[in-house]
């Protein structure tokens, strides 16, 4: 399908519409992003929670927080940060798994050599 994403690209997907597009940067917005897993293909819908204050390993960061929608109990959840002052590209992510264990990426740094 069109604008097909995997479950990588999907957040530089996100960043890039939250760019584009001031209207998709307004709380409670909801993006959809067909998405192409190992098992299928669906669209994840994402809603856009606000802009966050967030202080990182890296320093200091506003960003935009989103959360994917589940469709299912079983899906994981997925939190991400998006940062304007970094290209909106995820300076925190969180996997949360339908049991509770949970994965969290936070942005140390940016190597612009």
């Amino acid at each position: 399908a069109a604008g097909m994403q995997d479950r990588l690209s999907l957040q530089l997907q996100l960043g890039a519409l939250l760019a584009a597009d001031e209207a998709a940067r307004r709380p409670g917005q909801v993006l959809e992003v067909p998405v192409a897993t190992t098992h299928d293909t669906a669209t994840w819908p994402f809603r856009v929670e606000g802009l966050e204050e967030l202080r990182l390993p890296g320093g200091h960061q506003t960003a935009w927080r989103l959360q994917r929608l589940p469709r299912d109990p079983a899906d994981q959840k997925l939190e991400l940060w998006l940062s304007p002052s970094q290209a909106y590209v995820p300076v925190r992510l969180r996997l949360t798994q339908a049991g509770g264990d949970s994965l969290e990426q936070l942005w140390s740094g940016t190597d612009r050599t």
